[in-house]
């Protein structure tokens, strides 16, 4: 998380920020609807024009946050397991998806960018589908393709595509992302 100080409103006109006065901290799910934009906070007494400002961003400058948590979309492609590590080296891990709604996130997000890794394999145990960070698929929270995971030559680690999931080799390479927990902004 990154916060900086910026003494008056006209330094913050040329930023591109939302300046919202008044606000002591950023409100997660806010933050989605705002699009990510950074949030600059009022320390001032009565009026904007008369304290500081302060950016708190809850994720990285590069990441991008969405309900509590901050996404890095690579710009390389990688293999399923170098992916994973890239994930872990960035204290963070390959994307483990929760909902419908970090779902519909994820697919407009890289809409039109191609086939993109996330944390989910049956490396362990054939058909039998886990998260990277341990835990089983959820049987109700899936988007397979019709007809996928099919297995065809040996596909053991999902991807995830313009219309849903797919299962591939995992030697191939594709574009990644990493998920982590975002960082709360500081009382003041």
């Amino acid at each position: 998380m990154a916060v900086h100080t910026v003494g008056t409103q006209a330094s913050l006109s040329d930023s591109g920020a939302l300046l919202v006065p008044g606000w002591r901290r950023w409100h997660q799910d806010s933050w989605g609807l705002l699009g990510g934009r950074d949030i600059w906070e009022w320390g001032g007494d009565s009026h904007p024009g008369a304290g500081s400002y302060r950016l708190c961003r809850p994720c990285p400058w590069d990441w991008t946050f969405f309900r509590g948590h901050c996404y890095f979309f690579s710009k390389s492609q990688r293999n399923w397991n170098d992916s994973v590590t890239a994930c872990q080296e960035m204290r963070a891990q390959l994307v483990v998806i929760k909902s419908a709604e970090e779902q519909n996130f994820l697919l407009q997000t890289f809409k039109n960018k191609g086939s993109t890794w996330m944390g989910l394999s049956d490396l362990n145990e054939e058909a039998t589908w886990h998260w990277v960070d341990g835990s089983p698929l959820s049987p109700s929270l899936t988007y397979w393709n019709e007809g996928e995971p099919n297995n065809v030559g040996e596909e053991d680690c999902a991807e995830i595509t313009d219309s849903g999931w797919n299962d591939a080799k995992c030697d191939a390479e594709k574009f990644w992302v990493c998920k982590t927990s975002s960082s709360s902004c500081p009382n003041t």
